[in-house]
């Protein structure tokens, strides 16, 4: 699968992408990368949004560099499909996570049928909210994790959603 926009490809991984574009931020497979790099490849069989999740690499259309991950996927928690983006530090601010989020979530809504898309964002994170505000995700309300974080806390965070128009 191979979305295209203006500044990048946006693509499923495979194996030959492998140690380049690497996750690291779930934490089942702790400094696992290979085994999580594997798992992700191995969700594209099903391509379930509801019940499992999508993870794509983002790369530049013009030099080919991978710029970091975007998808969409079963909120661990609130069991709601949620878009999910990370781009490496050295690609941000270059406005490709928002290109990137713009063209999953159309995606999603030409694929699969879905009253909406949530985004959930930290409190501190203004310039990922930035990213869902200007892809179009409509800020709902604050919430709070129920889910146990290192040292015992919650963490609480912004719940937007994207509703797609008729």
């Amino acid at each position: 699968m191979e979305l295209l926009t203006e500044r990048l490809i946006i693509r499923t991984l495979e194996n030959i992408d492998y140690p380049n574009c690497v996750i690291n931020n779930v934490e089942s497979f702790a400094n696992d990368t290979k085994g999580l790099f594997n798992w992700i490849v191995s969700q594209y069989a099903n391509m379930d949004i509801v019940n499992d999740i999508i993870s794509l690499g983002v790369f530049q259309r013009e030099t080919g560099d991978y710029c970091g991950y975007v998808g969409a996927g079963k909120h661990v928690e609130l069991h709601e499909p949620e878009i999910f983006y990370e781009i490496l530090p050295e690609k941000r601010g270059f406005g490709y996570a928002s290109e990137a989020a713009i063209a999953v979530t159309k995606w999603v809504f030409e694929y699969y049928k879905i009253p909406y898309l949530i985004g959930t964002v930290g409190v501190d994170n203004i310039k990922s909210q930035k990213v869902l505000e200007r892809s179009g995700y409509q800020f709902i309300d604050y919430r709070t994790s129920l889910l146990q974080q290192p040292e015992g806390k919650h963490s609480d965070y912004k719940y937007y959603r994207f509703y797609p128009t008729v």
